[in-house]
């Protein structure tokens, strides 16, 4: 009896371990907001993320001269890559977590079903505070349907326009003007608005002869919040099952606080799993919650969570397994006078 007990509990401690290398590998959500630092010699950044339609995308830069006596010039150009395959978009994330350059990505992709807008090179004062202008496409349909589309016909007055208004070409809006605060929602227009759900990979490349230092800061947010498309279900999820748990729970109680007297040790253990559920999915709910509001993720509360769901799920089978073998099940009398 002894032996068995000991090898249920090594094969609980297995699950366990397993259930948390597992949980891991793909707990973390997507960001909604990135912060890097840029200079000569590291001068590109990529993100990804899968966004809906009208999403939009924020790039704020700050720009630093590193004891330059003569005036520093940036050229700031950036794109925006759909990739239409999951896998692909998968594949563009590890990529970027190994530091793939993007440039290097893109040409990896190959034959890939994807279609990227570029923005030519455009030249900005190192500045404090730097502003793109926002690009708007005169036909979205016809340049999201398209495999490889640049978006080079924007010279250096001219931008297209949103449909309806007159001409092909509007003048540029002053595109480098100081900014009271960098991080001020209100004062930094969006540089662009997706025009369809996909799976996106924003590029950022700044250039320069001479040296400098750029605070870059991004934002990717849809109308319902900064959760990424893929993760934005998750959200309703976890709150409607916080609520299915929390009404199992009562339920669980009335029965047991009816049956008390007949009550066998493996039903509190029931509750606990009970319990750890309604924990579980609380604290995804509410981390999902902040990321949506917030668009930055905690790691330590991800992996929080992460790591009472495995116990939850530990637990559970840990009693299958116990229940199958007849322990707990059973009291060891035939009725309240013999007991």
């Amino acid at each position: 009896m002894a032996s068995m007990f000991y090898e249920l509990t090594i094969y609980s401690l297995l699950i366990f371990v397993i259930n948390v290398v597992l949980c891991d590998s793909f707990a973390y959500p997507d960001q909604g907001k990135w912060d890097f630092l840029l200079d000569k010699q590291n001068d590109e950044v990529a993100v990804v993320k899968s966004l809906f339609k009208e999403s939009e995308i924020r790039i704020q830069i700050s720009c630093e001269t590193q004891n330059s006596s003569k005036p520093v010039t940036l050229s700031i150009a950036w794109s925006l890559t759909e990739v239409t395959c999951w896998r692909d978009y998968l594949n563009i994330n590890e990529a970027l977590s190994r530091s793939i350059s993007p440039n290097d990505l893109q040409r990896a992709l190959g034959n890939a079903s994807f279609y990227t807008m570029s923005v030519p090179p455009e030249k900005f004062e190192c500045t404090h505070n730097i502003r793109l202008k926002e690009l708007t496409i005169a036909d979205p349909s016809s340049a999201l349907h398209t495999s490889n589309v640049e978006m080079e016909g924007a010279g250096p007055d001219k931008m297209p326009v949103a449909p309806g208004e007159e001409g092909g070409y509007r003048k540029k809006r002053d595109v480098a003007q100081v900014l009271k605060n960098i991080h001020t929602r209100l004062s930094t227009p969006p540089v662009f608005k997706v025009t369809k759900d996909g799976f996106y990979m924003l590029t950022l490349q700044l250039t320069s002869d001479l040296p400098f230092t750029a605070n870059v800061h991004i934002e990717m947010k849809g109308k319902q919040g900064y959760l990424s498309a893929a993760d934005w279900p998750l959200l309703p999820f976890y709150g409607a099952m916080c609520l299915v748990y929390v009404v199992l729970g009562l339920a669980w109680l009335i029965v047991s606080f009816l049956q008390w007297r007949d009550l066998l040790r493996i039903q509190f253990w029931i509750g606990g799993v009970i319990l750890l559920g309604m924990l579980e999915k609380a604290m995804f709910y509410a981390e999902y919650q902040n990321i949506n509001t917030t668009g930055v993720s905690s790691s330590q509360a991800v992996l929080l969570a992460e790591l009472v769901s495995c116990g939850k799920r530990t637990l559970a089978r840990m009693l299958v397994i116990i229940v199958s073998l007849g322990f707990g099940i059973v009291k060891p009398r035939l009725g309240p006078m013999l007991h």
